[in-house]
């Protein structure tokens, strides 16, 4: 039986970073399309062709693309591909309070409600 330090040599030893492999293709990746790399509507290498550029699983490339899908910079289509998105001048921004989406929602209400005031005070 070998002894555990055996089991593992040092050439089959991958050295690891605090980042995860899809944290640094998602920063690289987004460095790229920031820096107009692909243009509005252009396709993205495949997944296996960024997989290996980058030396990751494709598990790895997708969760990047679906991170950069999120913040609105490219689109993912299902068994198709994933597009540079439509230039934006910052991301979406993602409502978590509550009372905030009720504002918003109620906001075209007060201006309907105003625009009809306005009309019978015209009368």
């Amino acid at each position: 039986m070998k002894a555990p330090d055996a089991v593992i040599s040092d050439h089959d030893h991958v050295p690891r970073t605090p980042e995860r492999p899809s944290e640094r293709v998602e920063a690289e990746l987004r460095r790229r399309v920031e820096a107009g790399e692909w243009a509005s509507g252009d396709a993205l290498p495949t997944v296996a062709r960024l997989a290996e550029h980058y030396g990751v699983a494709r598990g790895s490339v997708a969760r990047a693309l679906r991170a950069l899908a999120d913040d609105g910079l490219v689109r993912i289509v299902p068994r198709w591909g994933t597009f540079r998105a439509g230039v934006r001048s910052r991301p979406a921004a993602r409502v978590n309070d509550p009372t905030a989406v009720a504002a918003i929602s109620v906001a075209p209400l007060a201006m309907k409600c105003q625009a009809l005031s306005c009309e019978h005070a015209s009368r």
